[in-house]
């Protein structure tokens, strides 16, 4: 297995970096101490350090050597500064502690890795947290895929409930649903969490990865707790695209929308069980090999026709890797009518599709 998969390691630009603390420096007047908890190569680092001088203490953690050891070059080529650059896992690092001894205003910055503790299970690798049910799911949730979550997640809510009551600024490179879901947890318990953003960066271009993806911005220890967060095109306070936040307990996308329209939110009578397919997916994903299919487990099924669909991931789709061309809705005496007339269509359709594209692999 690959260390990099293992790790989540996508590497941070350099040039990347210089405009996340380009922007962080139009907030951020003055700052104490700079950390970048998985520091990789040391971009972060040697940005901020190109930013704001000797100043701050600038601190950097990783569990490789060799990254340690690069980050300590770039930052040694900048001048003399106050830096530690250890190696030295995440997991073990008592968090809370470590960052009370550091002088305020802080500044944690970084990219934490980029994979799930489930595809980190499905890699074989162990560079995982300690299991706990920190998102507080319960009974079936608790088991299967609605427990799955980002390592940097877990990261993230650590960070920041060791930040609590220390005034301090976050600048995190992330999903954009991991940042969602950071934020989201931090406003529904209650955590001291100040202004927040997010800003969209083209996760394609700078790693080479189709996955959305954003900075995340916000700040802990400024007296008062939010639970709104504006959603900016880019790395800039430029482009405004909307605003999402808590309202009842629940995240909504764009909260002033929400807000003018709600009387139309009607109650919630069926909740979508999401995980089971990815829980399962040894069992439910199935390919045909000279006219049987065989699951994951290399096992032949005996499969009834109204029980087989197919099966198009929309990863596939936003990697560009298939294109489907559908045929017009024909009309009931024709193509149609074959299938059960026009009320049937929908479900005759699958079957047809079954066999159109049963040469394509997903």
């Amino acid at each position: 297995m690959s260390p990099k998969k293992e790790f989540g390691d996508f590497q941070t630009p350099l040039s990347l970096a210089r405009r996340v603390v380009t922007l962080v420096r139009q907030d951020e007047r003055r700052v104490g101490t700079i950390v970048e908890p998985t520091c990789g190569v040391g971009a972060f680092l040697q940005a901020t350090a190109e930013v704001f001088g000797k100043s701050p203490t600038y601190c950097g953690f990783d569990v490789n050597a060799e990254y340690v050891q690069a980050a300590s070059a770039a930052l040694a080529r900048i001048g003399p500064l106050q830096v530690t650059v250890q190696q030295r896992d995440f997991y073990t690092i008592n968090w809370q502690e470590f960052l009370h001894e550091q002088a305020e205003p802080l500044l944690i910055i970084g990219n934490p890795p980029w994979i799930t503790n489930a595809g980190m299970g499905v890699l074989g690798g162990s560079n995982l947290p300690e299991k706990t049910n920190f998102q507080g799911h319960s009974g079936f949730a608790a088991k299967t895929g609605k427990a799955n979550f980002d390592i940097s997640e877990w990261m993230l809510i650590r960070i920041l409930e060791a930040l609590q009551g220390t005034r301090a600024a976050i600048a995190m490179l992330c999903k954009t649903a991991t940042a969602r879901k950071v934020l989201r947890h931090a406003w529904v318990n209650g955590l001291d969490t100040g202004p927040s953003s997010l800003h969209l960066i083209d996760a394609a271009t700078e790693f080479g990865v189709s996955v959305d993806a954003c900075l995340l911005y916000t700040h802990t220890g400024t007296g008062g707790s939010e639970s709104t967060a504006t959603v900016y095109r880019t790395i800039s306070f430029d482009q405004p695209l909307q605003t999402f936040g808590l309202f009842a307990g629940e995240l909504v996308s764009d909260i002033d929308a929400y807000r003018a329209l709600r009387d139309l939110d009607g109650l919630e009578y069926r909740k979508w069980r999401s995980g089971v397919k990815h829980d399962a997916a040894e069992v439910m994903e199935l390919t045909r090999d000279n006219g049987s299919f065989v699951n994951g487990f290399g096992e032949q099924c005996e499969l009834e026709d109204d029980y087989t669909f197919p099966l198009l991931k929309s990863s596939n789709l936003g990697a560009r890797q298939i294109v489907l061309a559908l045929p017009r809705r024909p009309r009931a005496g024709g193509f149609a009518g074959r299938l059960g007339g026009v009320g049937g269509f929908s479900r005759g359709l699958f079957t047809w599709h079954r066999f159109s594209f049963s040469h394509l692999t997903i």
